[in-house]
């Protein structure tokens, strides 16, 4: 089968189980990202999800592995990274993250550069190593200031993280927050998910446990605040893209994705 983009290219693939309800996947996973493709992305897409076929009929396998030589989850219509490479790897940023942080934190004068970095491992809490350290979707640094962002598309902030299973992602990603040293007025954690209305968050138990919907964002609860935690949207951010002709494309996209939620 296929679906449109965006900017009106077709993208092949099918459709998994047998009715027409179900998820759509790409053939080719570099058709559901926004060019140009960053280096971070495409190592993503060397990660073999080879169970994922189960959920396709085997007469579309072949197709379905021909481009890479195996699955990968980014070539699903619900990858939450192939919209995050997209948003925060494929275009400069600086337009509009302040903006963003403003919205989340309370509007201060940050610094006006920042590094992105995508798809970091991080000291993990239990060995103080990177060694098979925890994630982060996208890490903002800047001389004594830190945000950490967990990105989700359609799935649940995960728990049973750490040694003690007594962790979820956000404890991981306020940790490392932390770590960078500064205060806690500079720091943060942010969790961008999609409005209430598309990201049902009442199905979502452990992201329901720190926030709970406000009409089309969040509130964030007593366990969100413990964190430094607050959500963005993207929705919203699709509308800071909005603001910048350069970033148009980018807005677009985004827009397009959410509208296949």
């Amino acid at each position: 089968m296929r679906i449109v983009r965006h900017d009106g290219r077709d993208v092949d693939g099918e459709r998994s189980g047998t009715a027409a309800t179900g998820v759509f996947a790409a053939f080719d996973w570099r058709q559901l990202a926004l060019d140009p493709i960053g280096p971070r992305l495409i190592s993503k897409a060397a990660q073999n999800a080879a169970t994922m076929l189960r959920h396709f009929q085997p007469q579309f396998h072949a197709q379905l592995t021909a481009d890479l030589g195996h699955y990968s989850n980014l070539q699903s219509i619900n990858s939450e990274d192939t919209v995050s490479g997209s948003v925060f790897e494929s275009h400069d940023p600086k337009y509009w993250l302040n903006a963003m942080l403003d919205a989340a934190f309370g509007v201060a004068a940050r610094p006006s550069a920042w590094r992105v970095g995508l798809w970091e491992r991080t000291v993990h809490p239990d060995t103080g190593t990177t060694a098979n350290g925890p994630e982060a979707d996208v890490v903002l640094d800047a001389e004594g200031w830190r945000y950490v962002i967990e990105a989700k598309w359609l799935s649940d902030v995960e728990d049973g993280q750490g040694a003690g299973r007594n962790l979820t992602q956000l404890d991981l990603r306020a940790h490392h927050a932390a770590a960078g040293g500064a205060p806690q007025s500079q720091r943060g954690v942010i969790a961008i998910v999609p409005t209430p209305q598309r990201y049902l968050c009442k199905s979502r138990p452990v992201f329901s446990s720190y926030f709970e919907p406000d009409g089309s964002t969040y509130r964030a609860l007593p366990r969100a605040v413990a964190l430094g935690a607050q959500v963005v949207t993207w929705e919203s951010i699709a509308g800071l893209l909005a603001r910048s002709p350069t970033t148009a494309n980018v807005k677009d996209y985004l827009l397009w994705r959410l509208s296949n939620i």
